[in-house]
């Protein structure tokens, strides 16, 4: 079995620099119990979920993702992966990380039954302490894309979780984010501000781009004519790319059908540089 479990060098939950190399048990279990003694952060894929009754009083049955050092088994349960346990979409959340890499540190170890309990929250904890004695607003940093929706996506910074508004992903119109980016990809990102007392940082992918605005007239002049792509349609027109970062909205008539992809040739009739935005007119589906 290929061996995915590290000490993190770079404090990013999902960061990937290199793979493993596999090693024997004995090596495994003192990955496992420096975690124990140290809280050495350790990462490794979440390779499924079920419940697991554990020896308390009362005894409990626990949801647990999955875990693996080596060919060490371990468990950690649903209250120890880092979510609000009032959420009701607590359990969804939960499911979403299989398959998913996660950081997590040992809270305990049962050497006779090749098991052990592992703690992703308090992973996080340390990796968002880090976090902010290292960042400052302005840096430019690594993130790694955790969740993708169509209008943001989450992103990890090092124990801290940013959303990251299809406003901030690009300039231009962004129609879905699941057409730019994938969970697992990493990006870099600018720190925009840092609360230290919430642990909540806001960064932005599209403040480290140039800015493709600030020479609109070198490219586009009102009433000229050019070809572009739709690149998004709402029930009332289209957005329409004409280079990369410069969309624009050009109505639609009620015989006119456009869909996301098509080649077209408008006219621009307004630009509004200062707002970043420009009004277009189809007058041609190619």
């Amino acid at each position: 079995m290929t061996v995915e479990n590290y000490v993190l060098d770079v404090l990013v939950e999902g960061y990937d620099e290199r793979k493993a190399q596999a090693v024997d048990s004995a090596v495994h279990w003192q990955k496992v119990f420096e975690s124990r003694q140290n809280q050495t952060i350790l990462q490794s894929m979440v390779t499924g979920m079920e419940s697991k009754v554990f020896q308390v009083n009362p005894k409990k049955e626990k949801l647990c993702a999955l875990v693996e050092v080596g060919d060490i088994r371990g468990m950690i349960p649903i209250d120890y992966l880092g979510f609000d346990l009032e959420d009701p979409k607590l359990v969804e959340k939960a499911r979403r990380l299989i398959g998913e890499k996660v950081a997590f540190v040992v809270i305990a170890v049962d050497r006779d039954h090749n098991f052990f309990v592992g703690s992703r929250s308090e992973a996080l904890k340390q990796m968002a302490d880090h976090c902010l004695k290292r960042i400052n607003e302005g840096d430019s940093i690594l993130a790694v894309v955790r969740q993708v929706f169509n209008n943001n996506m989450i992103v990890d910074i090092g124990g801290i979780q940013c959303s990251i508004p299809a406003s901030e992903a690009s300039y231009g119109w962004v129609d879905s984010m699941h057409d730019h980016y994938g969970v697992g990809d990493h990006i870099k990102v600018k720190v925009q501000s840092i609360d230290k007392e919430t642990k909540s940082v806001k960064v932005s992918v599209k403040a480290l781009q140039p800015n493709p605005w600030a020479r609109i007239e070198d490219y586009f002049k009102e009433r000229g004519e050019y070809v572009g792509t739709v690149s998004g349609t709402e029930e009332y027109g289209a957005y329409v790319t004409l280079r990369d970062g410069i969309s624009g909205f050009a109505p639609l008539l009620r015989h006119e059908i456009v869909k996301k992809g098509s080649k077209v040739r408008v006219r621009v009739t307004k630009i509004q540089k200062e707002n970043q935005h420009m009004n277009l007119k189809i007058t041609k589906i190619l």
